[in-house]
């Protein structure tokens, strides 16, 4: 798309859709991470092991997962505004039955409505991002989009931690589910979609052939393993396993172990729109995706394996882990890079795709090890000993190691230009 010749107004419309997509992004965050503040009171009242409470939140990724190449689809072929309103009410949906949830199954059957609208958040900045903005800006407003995504998850840390202390797990989710029909409404009522140039020659390709040609990509598919790796340690420990692990690990109560996990939100978050500039400064995406593999790797493992740390360097080192998981952007851009204008949607779907495949296996897979390597068979997290936690969280490091491997010998420079 060519964007020089658009009006200021143009810019301050597609502005105005950018923020609001972002304040989606944050709902989804807040949605997707809560139930790691929530670990010891969704266990207790609906009757869940380590493995369920895996499986309950982890399953939200899988229609999530599901659904972003039929999201990707969408955003290139339908109408945006009405697509973007209908999938936050779907989240609002089922944060209200979850508030309400009886056991594994209602609870599970909520985490997959929450998973199948939030599918189109973090694709519907992109999508923005891609179509009216010059492209020269791609990575930076991606990372602009991480940092507003990692708000969300320290929203789902800091606020929902102090809500579900002070007014319990069920009316938390309900405020939650409020905050969602308002901004749904929002969006449908006063935001219409800017009318962006459309390139000569475009057209609306089938579906099966647009899909046909992005998984024919090897870069597609090498970026999209980049972008799972670097992403497990979000899902398997700022998510869900980390408020418990911090807590078994230094005492601290549920609201101190969520301050310090949002760290690693703020480590994603502050580093992301900056790496995403730099990149777009130095014309390179490789060296900062080797870059921030090792620094991932070096922060998930002191956190995890360095005992009785001073809080000021445990928070230092989840600060790090975070400037790990913050290289999946680039994958973005790398995929963006290498892809038409007329599927630019589907591919970054596609990568998404694989971002959040990883709270699909990574979080049950965690759960189930810690049971299997637990000496204490009762049905608190408080009773899982540090060495259970060392053989279940050893794949969070391995996970940036492979990141690295990818970056260094797998993934070809794109030197931020259109390979497609």
């Amino acid at each position: 798309m060519t964007t020089q010749h658009c009006s200021p107004w143009y810019y301050t419309k597609a502005i105005l859709i950018f923020i609001l997509m972002a304040l989606f992004l944050c709902f989804e965050m807040a949605l997707q991470v809560s139930p790691g503040v929530m670990t010891v009171p969704l266990r207790h009242d609906l009757q869940l092991t380590a493995f369920g409470l895996g499986l309950m939140s982890g399953v939200y990724f899988v229609t999530y997962t599901i659904m972003q190449i039929p999201s990707g689809l969408l955003y290139d072929r339908a109408n945006f505004r009405i697509l973007v309103s209908a999938a936050i009410l779907i989240c609002a949906v089922g944060a209200a039955i979850f508030g309400h949830a009886i056991g594994l199954w209602t609870g599970a059957l909520a985490r997959m409505l929450m998973g199948f609208g939030s599918a189109f958040a973090f694709l519907s900045v992109l999508t923005v991002a891609a179509r009216y903005f010059p492209a020269k800006y791609f990575a930076m407003l991606t990372g602009i989009a991480q940092l507003l995504a990692a708000v969300g998850g320290i929203a789902g840390n800091l606020p929902i931690a102090y809500m579900v202390d002070k007014l319990g797990w069920r009316d938390s989710m309900g405020l939650l589910s409020l905050g969602g029909v308002v901004l749904a409404l929002i969006i449908l009522i006063f935001i219409q979609k800017p009318k962006a140039p459309i390139a000569e020659g475009d057209t609306v390709e089938p579906v099966w052939q647009s899909l046909k040609k992005i998984v024919h990509k090897k870069q597609t598919w090498l970026a999209g393993l980049y972008a799972f790796f670097s992403w497990a340690p979000m899902t398997a420990f700022a998510s869900l396993w980390g408020v418990p692990f911090l807590k078994t690990a230094y005492g601290f109560s549920t609201t101190q172990a969520g301050s310090l996990c949002a760290l690693i939100w703020l480590g994603v978050g502050l580093t992301s729109p900056i790496i995403g500039a730099l990149s777009d400064m130095i014309g390179r995406r490789n060296p900062l995706l080797f870059l921030t593999a090792i620094i991932g790797a070096i922060g998930i493992a002191v956190v995890v394996y360095v005992p009785n740390l001073p809080i000021y360097l445990l928070g230092i080192a989840l600060f790090f882990a975070g400037i790990g998981s913050s290289g999946q952007i680039l994958s973005f851009a790398v995929v963006k890079d290498n892809a038409e204008r007329k599927r630019t949607s589907t591919s970054i779907g596609f990568n998404n795709m694989a971002v959040v495949a990883s709270g699909i296996l990574v979080q049950p897979i965690v759960g189930r090890l810690l049971e299997a390597h637990s000496r204490l068979k009762t049905t608190t997290h408080s009773t899982y000993a540090m060495a259970d936690f060392h053989t279940a969280l050893v794949i969070l490091p391995i996970c940036f190691v492979l990141c690295a491997v990818l970056a260094f010998g797998s993934i070809k420079e794109t030197y931020c230009g259109k390979k497609a």
